[in-house]
């Protein structure tokens, strides 16, 4: 017989079409079954299709098991009224079938998952599921026999318990148990095996032997659990059920021959297969769980065993006896390479012997093992040269067992690579200052130098701008004089703003940050710029907020505006313009100084805030160092803000300084 499928991935018609085929065992099993009792009877000593009709309802998922039920009752009517039962008594015996079916399959299932049969536990739930399923069949054919008024309706109910609850517990794990894989062992006995148990129920039950001897199969089917998977127990408890029912019913075995009635053989037959399929099924599924963990035990013994043998670390198990001393069970190869050969365990199959002390590693090890001996929590770290360059860190962790013995777990760790580089890191770290401590004293030169120079500088500058302002003054000077003392006075101008830039560069300033009104620092340098703006022919716009102050040293803020609204109109063609705006918010004002001169590339945008640099073509036939955008750059970030330049490099620059807003009275 085909049997249903309990895959929970199963489709909605492969379940349809596995009920379908246990409902057709069903009829022709229960056919068969009231033809082998004798037409017309109304209980049979064996009732294989209640196992089947369970099948037919387990086979679909919970919610459509009413529906399976149905289709029992259905089935069981027709298989018991084309038997030759009455058609009230068979539709009565059908709705009898379809409540234990139901009863057992909602035991079985209390969700929509799959049963299975594995566990003792699930074992457990199958034998009460059986009996429920049982007694509620009989309590309903009982109350049939009563009504139809017969005395015997209590002693109908007890054998349809017994054949109904042995059909069940038969038939039933044989389909939970389809899907497991288990394999069969013992070699040669599981061959043996079933020909001793066929020949040893036909002896039992053989026609004419009345031996009370049903106790003899019991040893042969638990010999069947230990060497055959659970699948094979239940197909072993369906041919033992089918045998015993059959041949008791044509005379044979212990229970024919007691003199009873045919109801009371019925039930005392089934009864022994109750019990007999319980008993087995149990210790089936106990031995496969004892397998199941052991071979869990296995897979962690070698994968632990794997990884002992196969680790990068050094790994050691010892025990210390009573008299504490350390013996070695087992080391893989990486401890035996760091410690020496004194640290190998023992063939397999000998007596560990005690560790000796011959050696450099083993004595280290000792050392090792006697402190973590003295530790309160039992462990040590210990981390020695063994010479040669190599270095080892040793973990000792002592685990008290029973009988006065010690377990010590040992991790020996190679540090040589380690303790090498952190060398090296050292040297590293210490050559790094060293050559900071030159480049800091090499600027400080430079520093130091540029003063210098600067300041030597400032005096001859301030001399010669002074005598040629006193010049301009002479009233003897032609007009040719005059423009000789023009370029002398500029060109002296221009050279004192440089040293001016080269102090501020190499040195802090000597003003304390202040408030500083934002628009008056803008119209005070763009008064002083409109002569040369005015000359170049560039418009100076102005949108300044009023009020508004920045924390910043004066000086600082002169110098900054100065810097940027200069180039900003040294790079303006004739005709055009440069716009000075700012915005501000609770916590910073955002001066901006636009131009519409020739751009910067972008490439360059960062560059020319560096010392020195001057981007290519923008700057061409334009006078000046680069030190102007460098030194904004270091103010600003001196003040706590930001400066950054934008331009596409083709329509003109924006320059951006963002400083500190000084919060006025009353402000959050």
């Amino acid at each position: 017989m085909p049997l249903p499928s309990f895959d929970e991935r199963s489709r909605p018609a492969t379940r349809a079409a596995a009920s379908a085929i246990a409902l057709a065992a069903t009829f022709v099993l229960a056919w068969g079954t009231v033809e082998l009792a004798g037409r017309g009877g109304d209980t049979s000593p064996w009732w294989p299709a209640a196992g089947t009709s369970v099948l037919a309802v387990l086979a679909v998922r919970r919610r459509w098991m009413p529906v399976a039920a149905v289709g029992v009752a259905l089935v069981s009517a027709a298989s018991n009224f084309v038997a030759g039962r009455p058609l009230d008594l068979s539709f009565a015996f059908g709705l009898a079938n379809a409540i234990e079916a139901l009863v057992v399959a909602m035991l079985l299932c209390p969700s929509d998952r799959p049963p299975r049969l594995i566990s003792t536990r699930e074992v457990t739930r199958l034998v009460i599921a059986t009996l429920a399923g049982a007694a509620a069949v009989a309590v309903a054919v009982g109350l049939v026999v009563h009504l139809l008024g017969t005395d015997a309706a209590l002693a109908t109910a007890g054998a349809v318990f017994s054949s109904h609850g042995s059909a069940v517990l038969a038939i039933v794990p044989l389909a939970l148990t389809w899907n497991d894989h288990a394999r069969a062992r013992g070699g040669f006995a599981r061959w043996l095996q079933p020909l001793t148990l066929a020949l040893v129920v036909g002896i039992v039950f053989f026609p004419g032997m009345s031996l009370p001897l049903s106790f003899l199969p019991m040893p042969v089917l638990l010999w069947g659990a230990y060497v055959f998977p659970l699948r094979g127990v239940a197909a072993q408890l369906v041919l033992t059920a089918t045998a015993a029912t059959t041949l008791t019913i044509l005379g044979g075995g212990p229970f024919a021959g007691a003199g009873w009635s045919a109801v009371q053989t019925s039930w005392a037959v089934q009864s022994f297969l109750v019990v007999y399929a319980g008993t087995v099924l149990y210790f089936a599924a106990a031995r496969r769980e004892t397998l199941s963990v052991a071979e869990d035990l296995l897979v962690r013994e070698q994968l632990l065993r794997g990884g002992l043998v196969d680790s990068q670390v050094g790994m050691l198990i010892l025990e210390e006896d009573r008299g504490g001393d350390p013996r070695v069970r087992n080391a893989n190869w990486r401890a035996v390479n760091l410690l020496g050969p004194g640290v190998a365990a023992a063939p397999r199959g000998q007596e560990p012997e005690v560790l000796p002390e011959d050696t450099r590693g083993v004595q280290v090890l000792r050392a090792a093992i006697a402190r973590a001996k003295d530790d309160l929590e039992g462990e040590s770290v210990t981390e020695v040269e063994l010479g040669d360059g190599r270095r080892v860190e040793i973990l000792v962790t002592r685990v008290p067992r029973d009988g006065g013995r010690v377990l010590l777990t040992v991790q020996v760790l190679d540090v040589s690579e380690r303790v090498h580089a952190a060398q090296a890191l050292a040297h590293a770290l210490a050559d790094e200052r060293n050559a900071a401590l030159q480049l800091r004293e090499v600027a400080r030169q430079k520093d130091e130098f540029v003063s210098a120079v600067s300041h030597e500088l400032r005096t001859p500058i301030t001399s010669i701008i002074g005598f040629a302002e006193l010049l301009e003054d002479e009233p003897s000077l032609d007009d040719e004089a005059h423009a000789h003392l023009s370029v002398i006075t500029r060109n002296a101008d221009r050279l004192g703003r440089l040293v001016e830039d080269l102090l501020a560069l190499g040195a802090g300033s000597r003003e304390s940050a202040q408030p500083c009104d934002v628009r008056d620092a803008v119209a005070g340098v763009l008064e002083d710029m409109g002569p040369n703006a005015q000359d170049r022919m560039v418009a100076l716009r102005e949108h300044m907020p009023f009020g508004v102050e920045v924390l910043i040293p004066p000086s600082d803020l002169v110098r900054i505006l100065t810097n940027l609204i200069g180039n900003a109109v040294k790079f303006t063609p004739p005709g055009g313009e440069v716009a000075v705006a700012a915005r501000f918010d609770a916590a910073q004002v955002t001066i901006e100084i636009v131009d519409n001169g020739p751009g910067i590339a972008p490439e360059d945008l960062d560059k020319v805030f560096e010392r020195f640099y001057r981007a290519k073509g923008t700057a061409e036939g334009v006078p000046g160092v680069g030190l102007g955008l460098a030194l904004v750059r270091q103010l600003v970030s001196r003040a706590g803000g930001a400066v950054a330049l934008g331009s596409d490099g083709r329509s003109g620059t924006v320059a951006r300084v963002t400083l500190p807003r000084v919060q006025e009275a009353g402000e959050g």
